[in-house]
C-alpha cells in the first residue's frame, strides 16, 4: 500500500474507532462528529439559553427558536413553530422523554408535535442552523429518547398547526419526560431575554431611538413593536447593541422591508410595521456587513443624521428656509434663526 493511501486511511479509522468507544453516549448527547459536521459544513453551533431555573434537577435551554410556513404563496401552507432544545439529567437516574407526546398552548390552541409528514401536508421544512430543507419528522429524530444521568440530549421540535394570525396568544411549551411534566412559559421567558430602550431627540423629540439589546426573535419582537408604536415619531433609528442576537432570516427582512413588509406575503403574520414614521434607519443589524442601504448605518450619530436629513428634507422646510431669509434685512439676526427654529420645530411633530 502506498504512503499516500496510508494517510488517507489512517484518519478514517480512527474516526472508526472513536465510533466504537463512544458507542452509547453518542445517543445521549452532543456527539464528536456533531461538532465536526458543523466546523467542516458551516453548521450553527449550539448557543443555549435557559428556559428553566440554573438548578432544576432536568435544565432544558433553546438553541434556534422560529415560526414558519411551508409555503407562503399557497392556501395549503402550514404554520410551525420549531425550538431546538437541549435537555441536561441531573436526576441520578436514566431519562425518558416522550418527545412525540409535547406540544405547545397558545390560548385555547393547541399544537402537538409533528409526528406525521400529513401534519404539514407532506411539505418540508427550513430550520435555522440546517443546511437545506427536510422532512420534519427526520430532523426530530426518534419520538422518545434517552438521556444518560449527567449527559446531555439535543433534539429539534416541531410544533404544528399554529393559528392564521399575527397575534399569537402567550405560547407554552409542554413537555413529557419519565421524571415528570415539564411546563415552560415560551413567551414570558423571551419577552424577559430581550432589552429594548427608547429615547427621543430632537426638536420636540422628532427622532426615536430604541436600542436592542439581547436575542431578538419571532416571540418577543412585539415588545419591539410596541415600543416603537409607542414613541412614534417623524424618525426612527433601531440600534442592536453589542452582543444582540438576531438568527431569523424573516425578522431582518421584516426590519429591512420597513411599512413595505405589509406587501410580502411571507412576512405576513409577522407584526404590523408601526405606522407614522417618515424614515427608518438599522444600526448594527447582526450578520449584515454590507451597511450601503438607505436603511443601514453603521453608528448611531450618522443613522441620525440620515434620519434628520429624511425628515427635514421637504419642500414646506425648504420654503421656510427661504422666507425666513429674506427678513435677516429687516429683523435681527438672532429673531430670524429663532423664528426658522420654530418652524422647524412645528414642521417635525
Amino acid at each position: 500500500m502506498s504512503q499516500r493511501s496510508d494517510r488517507l486511511i489512517h484518519p478514517w479509522l480512527l474516526v472508526a474507532i472513536l465510533a466504537g468507544s463512544l458507542g452509547a453516549e453518542i445517543a445521549a448527547q452532543d456527539s464528536i462528529f456533531d461538532r465536526m459536521a458543523s466546523a467542516l459544513l458551516g453548521g450553527s453551533p449550539f448557543r443555549p439559553q435557559p428556559l428553566t431555573a440554573e438548578d432544576a434537577p432536568i435544565p432544558v435551554s433553546r438553541d434556534q427558536l422560529q415560526i414558519g410556513i411551508t409555503n407562503a404563496y399557497d392556501p395549503s401552507g402550514v404554520r410551525y413553530l420549531a425550538i431546538r432544545l437541549r435537555f441536561q439529567n441531573r436526576t441520578g437516574k436514566p431519562l425518558k422523554v416522550q418527545s412525540d407526546q409535547c406540544q405547545i398552548v397558545m390560548g385555547n390552541e393547541v399544537a402537538p408535535r409533528v409526528t406525521q409528514p400529513a401534519q404539514l401536508n407532506e411539505m418540508p421544512v427550513a430550520l435555522i442552523g440546517e443546511d437545506s430543507e427536510g422532512d420534519p419528522v427526520a430532523l426530530q429524530g426518534p419520538g422518545e429518547f434517552s438521556v444518560a444521568p449527567g449527559k446531555f440530549h439535543t433534539a429539534w421540535m416541531i410544533f404544528a398547526p399554529l393559528p392564521p394570525t399575527r397575534d399569537l396568544s402567550k405560547v407554552k411549551l409542554q413537555l413529557k419526560t419519565s421524571a415528570g411534566p415539564i411546563d415552560i412559559d415560551l413567551s414570558e421567558r423571551e419577552a424577559n431575554r430581550l432589552q429594548v430602550t427608547s429615547e427621543r431627540i430632537g426638536p420636540r423629540g422628532c427622532v426615536n431611538v430604541c436600542r436592542v439589546t439581547g436575542d431578538l426573535n419571532i416571540l418577543n419582537l412585539p415588545k419591539l413593536v410596541d415600543l416603537m408604536s409607542l414613541n412614534s415619531a417623524a424618525g426612527r433609528v433601531i440600534s442592536f447593541q453589542r452582543g444582540a442576537l438576531l438568527r431569523d432570516p424573516l425578522i431582518e427582512e421584516w426590519l429591512l422591508d420597513g411599512e413595505e413588509a405589509a406587501d410580502n406575503e411571507r412576512l405576513k403574520y409577522l407584526p404590523a410595521w408601526p405606522q407614522r414614521s417618515q424614515s427608518t434607519v438599522i444600526v448594527g443589524l447582526p450578520g449584515q456587513s454590507d451597511e450601503s442601504s438607505d436603511s443601514l448605518a453603521p453608528t448611531e450619530s450618522q443613522a441620525v443624521r440620515m434620519v434628520s436629513r429624511a425628515v427635514f428634507s421637504s419642500d414646506a422646510t425648504v420654503e421656510a428656509l427661504d422666507y425666513v431669509k429674506r427678513l435677516y434685512a429687516y429683523m435681527p439676526r438672532s429673531a430670524v434663526e429663532f423664528s426658522f427654529l420654530q418652524v422647524v420645530d412645528q414642521h417635525a411633530t
